[in-house]
């Protein structure tokens, strides 16, 4: 079906529209995506709390006006939205025509039987006060993608291609599945045609054809087999992408007609126990991070730039797969993975039956999780960068509870039916819930009998000895219809699994960022192990605070850590990553660069301001440090400067002095540790091998005093206009950086600035905004102070 765009110009108001016409709401003209809780002021009384960064929800709604013809209402006329979040239902001329409640999956809505000739008013409301309904900032409205599809009665349904490679010797088999609708009131000989495009080229490299009746009022599925000779195979390195143009016309009358298409990678994914991850016959470790659904100062709204901005800072850092945790992404996600090359894990669910919020999905999943899951796979099937489906993750189930196994074999199995050429797996947990009323009484019982040594060494996902005995024989029969088993935290169960279940695939769904080094070590030793997700790899709104750090004088420390997880307004990031939510690099990336194999050498300095405290990190925090020199203190402090090399030893120089050097690598955790003096200068870090050759250095100088505001286009935007991977047209969005900067142009680290985007002279923003993970700042109100010297300013 042809598809239009249906994003500008729509009219939003907070509420529901009246329809007593002597009550007019106050309204504004919005393109979307617009998600309408990013704009509100942060409460200290939020419902959701640090859940979803103290956000409030609330109910919101869109309204277009759409103009049909009388020659046009003989045709069919769909919208295709990509998501909207809260309850959301869709009203047609006054006529209710959909409700839908799971805010992360597409959805279709059929229009014709409500529209008349002329104009049809289309209103989309979503309410998103019901809370807390999730564990993260979820957003609200309309924050990703509508389109209309108009078509004639005899169709190619919406999602209705499927192209999947059936053989690869020499030549790919490829099968083109479609899907044709017959919404006359006679039977339809059809015409198909077939034609596969090599993307990069143009060129039209196979096709064929298929004719067959269809019945009134009625969908049937064409097979056609194409054969595409010498073909090239996407993978991470080289994402080779084709189309799939399909042609459907009626044999008595070939000017009604229809069209469509898809594009599609070949390749070949196989794993198992004894050879891991294998893509096109090669081995590799899938270098993983698990990512939310929002963009950070946009919050939930997926811009297609923002989309593909996300996905390539992740490549060029090192990662090679992403988790789209816990949900669908947008189809424009899903479009930069297979451009720019990132293999992914689509996960559906974060419940089931089981609540984790009161107004969560769990409410509906009964009854609603067949057709969400539908249609997150007919959406998405084509993609080639999707590896392997998650039918949920942490689930209260795996243990058994409320039909837990039963479920877990339905979704599978539906899966599998549904899409037969991917894996699938989830995310299993501990047993800090899940368990019943007599079980979860020993586990509390032995989690109390370790509650110090827990409080030492932290408390990821509260497991113990009694949760340990009993995890295998309870999570088996949960995942025996699993193809890969996803594990979150639980490296201390790789090797007793693999003795129990030998044939067991195992991915590291989750893993804590200061352990990295350890978990990549099992990855690398243990071929049935695929790969790690880090959690995460890209700070998110929400959740705030779980990757805090504190530092406390020792006679605070036993009050500080009963509290340190308590995360206070107003904390609004998880203030976790190797990035922030503006998309900037943190100082802890060097280390994992590091721990996956690079020769450089990073040098980062900690806070002199909390040299003499205790350090008490999250969950997933990072230290108080910064990868400068530059600190707003007086020369001659204390100062602890760490340095990440996967070298055998390095050494620290502080204005040509050395600090001796110090064993590196692995068998160090990938650091060197010195204490020195702050005096301003230049201090190098530099990495030897075993004979004393230098590999590589690091070198950070003393900046100036801050002067001036500096403003730059983002590079990874322009380098993928660069590419021709990102078009520069009237759905483009800026990304441009502010720096306050020294004399001389050097970034400031510690500078703190208020910034206006009058003073910028930028106009359109979409927002303005800084990395900062506690704060009251509102992104949309077009003033911010800096962060770490730096603020980010996103316009259309």
């Amino acid at each position: 079906m042809k598809r239009i765009d249906f994003n500008k110009d729509w009219e939003f108001q907070w509420g529901e529209p009246s329809n007593i016409p002597m009550m007019p709401a106050q309204k504004v003209k919005v393109d979307l995506p617009y998600d309408f809780m990013i704009g509100k002021d942060v409460s200290r009384d939020a419902a959701g709390g640090s859940g979803t960064g103290f956000y409030e929800g609330g109910t919101g709604s869109y309204t277009k006006m759409l103009e049909i013809t009388e020659e046009e209402c003989d045709r069919i006329h769909i919208l295709s939205f990509d998501g909207c979040f809260g309850n959301t239902k869709v009203v047609v001329n006054g006529h209710m025509a959909f409700r839908h409640h799971y805010g992360y999956t597409p959805f279709e809505v059929e229009l014709d039987r409500f529209l008349h000739v002329g104009s049809n008013r289309i209103t989309v409301t979503a309410g998103n006060t019901n809370e807390p309904n999730s564990r993260w900032y979820s957003g609200a409205g309309l924050y990703r993608k509508v389109s209309l599809l108009t078509g004639e009665k005899v169709h190619i349904v919406p999602n209705g291609i499927y192209t999947y490679t059936k053989e690869i010797e020499g030549s790919a088999l490829q099968v083109v599945e479609t899907t044709v609708k017959n919404e006359t009131e006679s039977e339809k000989s059809v015409k198909l045609k077939v034609e596969i495009v090599e993307k990069k080229t143009g060129s039209v490299v196979a096709e064929a054809a298929d004719v067959f009746s269809v019945e009134k009022k009625s969908c049937e599925v064409s097979h056609v087999e194409v054969r595409i000779e010498n073909p090239l195979f996407w993978n991470v390195d080289t994402p080779e992408l084709y189309l799939a143009n399909v042609i459907v016309k009626e044999t008595e009358h070939p000017e009604m007609c229809d069209s469509d298409n898809v594009q599609f990678g070949i390749r070949k994914i196989c794993v198992d126990a004894k050879n891991g991850f294998v893509i096109n016959d090669k081995p590799m470790k899938l270098k993983g991070g698990c990512i939310h659904h929002d963009n950070g100062i946009v919050g939930a709204a997926a811009f297609r730039d923002s989309e593909y901005r996300k996905v390539m800072l992740h490549k060029k850092a090192g990662f090679n797969a992403l988790r789209l945790a816990h949900n669908p992404a947008s189809k424009e996600l899903l479009n930069a993975c297979d451009e720019i090359g990132m293999l992914v894990i689509e996960e559906a669910f974060d419940v089931w039956n089981m609540e984790k919020d009161y107004y969560d999905f769990s409410n509906y999943f009964e009854h609603e999780w067949e057709t969400e899951l539908s249609q997150m796979i007919l959406r998405d099937r084509n993609h080639p960068c999707i590896f392997m489906w998650s039918i949920g993750n942490e689930l209260p189930e795996q243990g058994g509870l409320s039909n837990g196994y039963e479920t877990s074999e339905k979704l599978a199995a539906f899966t599998k039916k549904t899409d037969p050429t991917r894996y699938v797996g989830g995310a299993l947990c501990s047993f800090f819930r899940g368990l019943d009323d007599t079980d979860n009484e020993k586990y509390w019982k032995s989690v109390m009998e370790n509650a110090a040594a827990m409080r030492e060494n932290g408390m990821v996902n509260l497991d113990c000895e009694f949760g340990q005995q009993i995890w295998d024989s309870y999570t088996a029969p949960f995942v025996k219809d699993w193809d890969i088993v996803g594990y979150n935290y639980l490296q201390y169960q790789y090797e007793p699994s693999h003795a129990a279940h030998p044939e067991r695939v195992i991915c590291c769904t989750e893993s804590k960022p200061r352990e990295f080094g350890s978990y990549w070590a099992d990855v690398e030793r243990l071929p049935y192990v695929i790969g790690d997700f880090e959690w995460t790899s890209m700070d998110y709104i929400g959740e705030a605070g779980i990757g805090n750090s504190f530092y406390a004088e020792p006679e605070q420390v036993p009050q500080m850590r009963q509290t340190m997880f308590r995360a206070q307004y107003p904390a609004r990031t998880a203030e976790a990553g190797e990035f922030d939510i503006c998309g900037f690099e943190k100082p802890q990336i060097g280390y994992k660069k590091c721990v996956w194999g690079s020769d450089e050498t990073f040098l980062v300095s900690y806070d002199p301001q909390v040299h003499d405290k205790v350090e008490l990190l999250g969950r997933y925090g990072w230290g108080k440090c910064e990868r400068s020199w530059s600190w707003p203190v007086m020369a001659g402090v204390p100062i602890k400067v760490e340095v990440y090399s996967r070298a055998v030893s390095v050494e620290v120089i502080v204005n040509g002095k050395s600090l001796g050097r110090k064993p590196a690598g692995q068998e160090n955790d990938f650091r060197a540790v010195f204490e020195t003096t702050y005096e301003p200068g230049v201090i190098t870090a530099v990495s030897y091998d075993m004979d004393g050759n230098e590999i590589s250095r690091d070198e950070q100088r003393t900046v100036g005093k801050p002067e001036k505001l500096t403003v730059y286009e983002d590079e990874t935007l322009a380098e993928l206009r660069a590419r021709g991977i990102l078009p520069t047209d009237e759905e483009a969005v800026k990304y441009l950086v502010i720096e306050v900067t020294d004399a001389e142009g050097n970034l400031v680290p510690y500078a703190e600035q208020k910034v206006t985007a009058q003073e910028l002279g930028v106009e359109n923003i979409i927002a303005l905004g800084t990395g900062r993970p506690t704060t009251e700042e509102n992104y949309t109100s077009g003033e911010i102070t800096t962060y770490r010297g730096q603020a980010l300013v996103i316009v259309r």
